[in-house]
């Protein structure tokens, strides 16, 4: 009965405050986003709990604290949900107007290919090929001390900023064919090619990540949004065929020609699980409330570390203090923070409000392809956070903040210039 009232008692609130909220400022991927995605999993939540829904794959890490501990769940996401309208700018601006009508130069494009290709070319000389065609351990072509055969602090940092120079390649490439630069797209194609091709092979969610973000960007466009429409569409399928794949044993560019059959056997086992899939941090985080983490000291100060691994030494502390729920199970970051005791959470969640705030508060004010970005990337990491563990989303939170304050200064700075010049 409890579990009911909170339903009827908090859903009507939450979502008049997503009604103001989206009123206030106009749709933008964070903090609205995030605000849906806490709704919706709210609902996904009560579906599993009331034994409408069933995720089989719960199985493997969960205690059923979904269930156990549905309101305590419940309420963290309420908290969590409500927080982020303090967040909200007011702003009349309309991003889509604002991303179809930007004057972006083409050399701040070809700034970013050229740093991308020079990334590309030092990985293809590192990296061990064989295990890019074919390897049977899920992870081994995505971890850089098996993949690369060259394996210093350069090339690891180097190798890791190709995924997120990925996503920043499908948001430009979307961009520049909806605008009509085709040199531009030509020059970004094997980009957008590559990252998608390399994390699809790898079985990783984030090839669905740069459709979807793809996608994003061109419904701003009106004549594109059919096909914004299909690469949604193809990124949710995509994550099926990902999740499939991952226990297959084949892995790798040899394993691309499974990625229809990999769809077809996903749907044909689980069923709703695809949806539920996209909410497994829910159940990831819900195990907080039935568990009792016991983190290293070392771990959790490295955890708070802007720092690359191979200076601080996390990926160290990570193999030796890490608490799984499962061999492919990370702990999320909200769960990992509360566990930490509360100096570390208010440490977290601060960063966290700090970072939004000031992803949307400049997107509001200087809509551009970066301020979008970051804002975007702000989205990923609130959803990330329930799934993927505090080191990977307190980093991101921390330097999108940065960068965005670096703005937003410069922006007054540039504003008492102006002014201390009229006359």
């Amino acid at each position: 009965m409890t579990n009911a009232f909170l339903m009827i008692g908090f859903w009507p609130i939450e979502l008049l405050a997503i009604i103001w909220a989206v009123r206030r400022s106009g749709f933008l991927p964070f903090p609205h986003g995030t605000m849906l995605y806490l709704f919706t999993a709210q609902i996904v939540l009560a579906l599993h709990a009331y034994g409408f829904l069933y995720y089989s794959f719960v199985r493997i890490f969960s205690t059923y604290a979904y269930i156990h501990h549905f309101s305590s769940m419940f309420l963290l996401q309420a908290i969590m949900l409500f927080s982020l309208c303090l967040l909200v700018p007011k702003s009349s601006i309309s991003i889509g107007e604002s991303v179809r009508t930007l004057k972006v130069k083409d050399s701040v494009f070809w700034i970013f290919i050229v740093v991308f290709y020079f990334c590309w070319l030092v990985t293809s000389l590192c990296i061990d090929w064989s295990i890019v065609w074919s390897n049977s351990i899920y992870l081994t072509m995505t971890d850089p001390e098996k993949a690369l055969v060259i394996n210093n602090g350069l090339t690891r940092l180097i190798f890791t900023l190709v995924g997120p120079f990925g996503l920043v390649g499908a948001a430009a490439l979307s961009f520049t064919m909806c605008s009509g630069r085709l040199r531009l797209s030509l020059a970004l194609i094997p980009i957008m090619t590559w990252s998608f091709f390399f994390a699809l092979s790898a079985h990783s969610r984030g090839s669905a990540a740069y459709l979807i973000l793809a996608g994003l960007i061109a419904a701003m466009f009106p004549r594109a949004r059919v096909a914004a429409v299909g690469l949604m569409v193809v990124g949710f399928l995509t994550t099926l065929s990902v999740l499939w794949g991952r226990g297959s044993g084949n892995h790798g560019l040899a394993s691309l020609p499974t990625y229809f059959s990999n769809i077809v056997a996903y749907y044909d086992v689980s069923g709703l699980d695809a949806v539920s899939n996209v909410y497994e941090g829910i159940f990831v985080t819900a195990e907080y409330f039935s568990r009792t983490f016991q983190f290293n000291n070392l771990y959790k100060i490295l955890s708070f570390s802007p720092l690359v691994s191979f200076i601080d030494g996390y990926d160290t502390a990570r193999d030796l203090y890490a608490i799984r729920l499962a061999a492919y199970v990370p702990n999320s970051a909200v769960s990992e923070v509360l566990s930490f005791g509360t100096p570390y959470a208010m440490l977290y969640f601060g960063v966290f409000l700090w970072s939004g705030y000031y992803s949307a508060k400049t997107l509001s004010k200087s809509p551009t392809l970066l301020t979008l970005g970051l804002n975007t990337l702000m989205f990923f990491g609130s959803y990330l956070q329930f799934a993927y563990d505090t080191r990977t989303n307190f980093r991101s939170f921390f330097y999108i903040g940065l960068i965005c304050w670096f703005i937003i200064r410069r922006q007054r700075q540039m504003t008492s210039t102006m002014a201390l010049r009229r006359p």
